[in-house]
């Protein structure tokens, strides 16, 4: 009669769920291992749906491995299953004789990586009991080898549509997303800073970056404006005198005063021109990186200061 013995490997989940250290197997009371006598290991694999998982996204391969001591009882690969596959299962059923002191270890590989190159994810199980007559159950957790980390932000606060560079440690994955409040956008990885832009619906909070769907820790927080203050409002003044226009102080999305909040750029918008074909610039002056204003001709215009895709509005006439 055959023994069978089971050995489930799962990817943890980033949210809802964590890694812990795999238990030994345990037999039931009284059970042994006979010399001589047969079990069964079943291997099954959850693979990572392609969003945010433990496991590195770009696996492609487990390789299992079972042990005794030094000496190799069995060594194969789980390939990954068809992206239709909801469950994500691959199994194995390995046989092998019942006995005590077995290690069962997990390497996760890319595509194109040897079963002997260094592996992207690992986990081994030690002293896992293989008992005659009984199915022996190993979970293990994959935990990648390489995390990402941040160390520096610049900027440190901006409207969403705000460019910002990410500056850190990071994998030669080629894929990286930039995750804050909720909000996920990929990034792109340049002068050894990963570049992203801020997404639409970001909350204020840490920034995080995602490498091959590995998280790094928590970053330096990012203040994300909500709104930004104008200064001064409602100008007029003559040919050739100039008007210089900041933004002293905004607001994020926790309603936090931000001084100094970052400006992206600066326009003027001849408002009989809105819905109109063609630009809608004004023609009265100019306005300068910085928000200097200098005047032309006569006439009105708002003025915009903007910051990523969040704008405030003032106005300016000319005399």
């Amino acid at each position: 009669m055959k023994h069978l013995g089971t050995l489930l490997i799962a990817c943890g989940l980033l949210i809802g769920c964590s890694s812990v250290t795999p238990p030994a197997a345990r037999a039931p009371q009284g059970a042994g291992a006979p010399e001589g006598a047969a079990g069964t290991l079943q291997v099954a694999v959850r693979w990572p749906h392609r969003q945010t998982q433990v496991i590195p996204l770009s696996t492609q391969t487990i390789w299992i491995q079972v042990k005794k001591a030094n000496q190799l009882l069995y060594f194969a690969p789980l390939p990954r299953p068809e992206a239709t596959d909801s469950l994500m299962v691959t199994e194995a059923t390995i046989h092998l004789e019942a006995m005590t002191g077995l290690s069962v270890q997990a390497d996760a590989f890319r595509s194109g990586q040897a079963s002997t190159d260094i592996p992207i994810a690992s986990r081994r199980a030690n002293d896992v009991t293989l008992v005659a007559n009984q199915r022996t159950s190993v979970l293990l957790d994959l935990d990648p080898v390489f995390r990402p980390s941040v160390t520096s932000l610049t900027p440190d606060n901006g409207g969403p549509g705000v460019d910002v560079s990410i500056g850190g440690t990071f994998g030669p994955s080629g894929s990286y997303q930039l995750a804050l409040g909720g909000a996920r956008i990929f990034g792109v990885l340049s002068g050894g800073q990963v570049k992203a832009t801020v997404p639409y619906g970001a909350q204020s909070g840490p920034i995080e970056i995602l490498d091959d769907g590995v998280p790094s820790a928590p970053g330096p927080t990012f203040r994300v404006l909500s709104r930004l203050d104008v200064e001064p409002a409602e100008q007029r003044v003559g040919i050739h005198h100039p008007v210089a226009f900041q933004v002293p102080t905004g607001e994020d999305t926790q309603g936090l005063v931000i001084e100094n909040p970052t400006v992206t750029r600066w326009s003027l918008i001849d408002p009989a021109k809105l819905g109109l074909p063609g630009s809608a610039a004004s023609t009265i002056g100019t306005i300068s990186p910085t928000g200097v204003f200098n005047a032309t001709a006569p006439g009105s215009a708002w003025v915009y200061a903007w910051s990523g895709y969040l704008s405030a509005t003032t106005s300016i006439t000319v005399e």
